[in-house]
């Protein structure tokens, strides 16, 4: 169990700073990102993280 969270915030981890990264590049080309929009794909991608590891789970 605990390598398995261990395992979960480390692609938690990963994926925020791909976030920041991808944010920051739009920022540098001159893209005006709202927060709600930031929040929105942020929230999907989340969620969408969270149900691929019950799938995955599922699947063993």
């Amino acid at each position: 169990m605990r390598i398995s969270i261990s395992k979960f915030l480390k692609r938690y981890a990963t994926i925020l700073l791909n976030y920041a990264i991808v944010i920051g590049v739009f920022y540098a080309l001159g893209y005006q990102m709202s927060a709600m929009g930031i929040y929105a794909i942020l929230t999907g991608i989340v969620s969408g993280e969270i149900i691929n590891m019950a799938l995955s789970k599922r699947e063993k």
